[in-house]
């Protein structure tokens, strides 16, 4: 999926039109925008990972909360031909989602950690965070 925040759209020179045209030639849902909202707790985290960074959120411990964003999704076509591209992650637009994903939910903590491995739906990181955006 690609975040639906205009902001974004506009640093990485995205238009509405370019989503418009992936949904005319079937790779991507243009249709509306998809708003994934999800509660964390301390002992649940979000968890959301690119080839070589992973984005955890969580909550305090006294805190729960819920995070939302919005999406356009890609369609099944969409996802076949992403999966055979030669292509690398966009590290800079993935660290702009997590902190705009912080920004819009201010009681989330958000880090980013570099990937170690994937092996099938689990997500190897390393520890050490490489960005941490949290409220003091």
């Amino acid at each position: 999926f690609i975040t639906s925040s205009n902001d974004i759209y506009e640093k990485y020179g995205i238009s509405y039109t370019d989503i418009l045209q992936l949904d005319e030639c079937g790779l991507m849902v243009s249709s509306g925008t998809l708003t994934l909202t999800q509660t964390i707790q301390e002992e649940n985290r979000i968890f959301i990972w690119t080839d070589d960074r992973a984005m955890i959120s969580s909550a305090s411990p006294d805190q729960p909360c819920k995070i939302s964003y919005g999406i356009h999704t890609l369609t099944r076509a969409g996802k076949e031909l992403f999966s055979i591209l030669n292509h690398a992650p966009n590290n800079d637009y993935f660290m702009d989602f997590a902190e705009h994903i912080f920004m819009k939910n201010k009681t989330a903590t958000v880090q980013i950690h570099r990937i170690d491995s994937i092996e099938g739906n689990t997500a190897n990181y390393d520890r050490e965070a490489l960005r941490i955006f949290k409220h003091t």
